[in-house]
């Protein structure tokens, strides 16, 4: 499916007031971004998919909640958490809430690495799961196709990191359209 951003309203059917409510409605979606625990060394690459969701979705445009900044908020939280919620709402859902955003996207990851003469190549998929902070259902489960083998003379990381970004460019359309629907 195809991107659709504030700037696009022009090719949609609306009036004037259906326009200007649907550019609020997109310019205040927002994400926060998290990658499921690391349990192997190689699940190091799911939170590099995560950092790399969060960096499309703000090409796009939108505002997102970096990994990082989701374990800031983790850490060190939970008397206050308990103090809020009395532990009756999950821990992510709360957190969610606190920085403001709309849609929690988990990412999941798996890559594929070889090294060949020059260099190495990786391929990644990659299932986001959409889930509304509010209601704290999951919206939606996206998952790529695996990407063609990046390239890379200088590093492993790097060609990872290659592989990610195309599936990341190919899969935010599909999430910011889900994360329309599930917020709506």
């Amino acid at each position: 499916s195809e991107s659709l951003d504030i700037r696009d309203l022009g090719r949609l059917k609306l009036n004037d007031s259906e326009k200007k409510r649907m550019g609020r409605y997109l310019g205040n979606l927002s994400f926060m971004v998290h990658s499921v625990r690391p349990i192997e060394a190689e699940d190091a690459y799911t939170r590099e998919a995560a950092v790399e969701l969060s960096r499309v979705l703000n090409r796009y445009g939108y505002a997102c909640h970096y990994p990082d900044q989701v374990d800031e908020i983790l850490a060190g939280q939970e008397e206050t958490y308990r103090d809020e919620t009395g532990g009756d709402v999950p821990f992510l859902q709360w957190t969610g809430k606190k920085l403001g955003a709309n849609i929690f996207a988990r990412v999941e990851s798996d890559i594929d690495i070889h090294r060949d003469t020059g260099g190495y190549y990786a391929s990644a998929s990659v299932k986001i799961v959409l889930i509304d902070t509010q209601s704290w259902k999951e919206a939606v489960s996206l998952s790529s196709r695996e990407s063609v083998p990046a390239f890379s003379a200088v590093s492993e990381q790097e060609a990872v990191s290659f592989a990610l970004r195309s599936v990341m460019l190919e899969l935010v359309p599909d999430v910011v359209s889900s994360a329309r629907e599930a917020y709506s």
